[in-house]
């Protein structure tokens, strides 16, 4: 299994979102079958536990895990590479990270970048119930404020109309409709 978070050269390796994790090995099964040495996984924290999404996926053939110090990434993030690196040194994983050199630089260098940290809460719960991409958050919380709108309805109703990555400045018109309907609601109960 290699640690990383593209492969290079080769086809192009599949990713595969692996929440709730009562999805993934339906998921992965059939895949694994077919698909073996390019086969990858992207594991965030969304959801479900990332370790137990990369041991699935790891014992499915996964050869290639995508993760990041500290889990930096929008939203809730990616899969943190320490904690990643400490489940697969305790299950034999072959790899050639140092853990304590991954956790340093975590600690040291990626942690005070961070302007928002990387855990789950009600928002980044959200994103994952909501099927949307964690590129989305920082647009609702921008128009949650602009226009009043509870960033979890914004992220909800974008998941609702299936927005994909690319689209996140739709966040400002699905604030505008949430608005406008809920004054048009409170209008009609008076």
């Amino acid at each position: 299994m290699r640690l990383l978070g593209a492969p290079r050269g080769g086809r192009p390796w599949t990713s595969v979102h692996t929440s709730p994790l009562r999805r993934t090995y339906p998921v992965l099964s059939p895949l694994a079958r077919i698909i073996t040495p390019d086969l990858a996984l992207t594991p965030g924290t969304r959801l479900g536990p990332y370790e137990v999404s990369t041991q699935i996926g790891v014992d499915m053939a996964i050869q290639q895990v995508d993760a990041s110090l500290a889990g930096m990434g929008a939203g809730a993030g990616n899969c943190p590479l320490e904690p990643l690196v400490a489940v697969a040194t305790l299950s034999g994983w072959e790899h050639r990270c140092d853990l304590f050199a991954v956790m340093d630089a975590a600690d040291d260098l990626v942690r005070p970048l961070q302007d928002r940290p990387v855990q789950v809460d009600r928002e980044t719960l959200t994103l994952g119930y909501a099927g949307v991409y964690s590129s989305f958050l920082r647009h609702a919380e921008a128009a949650s404020k602009e226009y009043g709108a509870d960033t979890r309805d914004l992220l909800v109703e974008a998941g609702r109309r299936r927005l994909v990555g690319g689209q996140e400045d739709m966040i400002a018109d699905v604030a505008l409709d949430l608005v406008s309907s809920e004054s048009q609601l409170a209008r009609s109960e008076e």
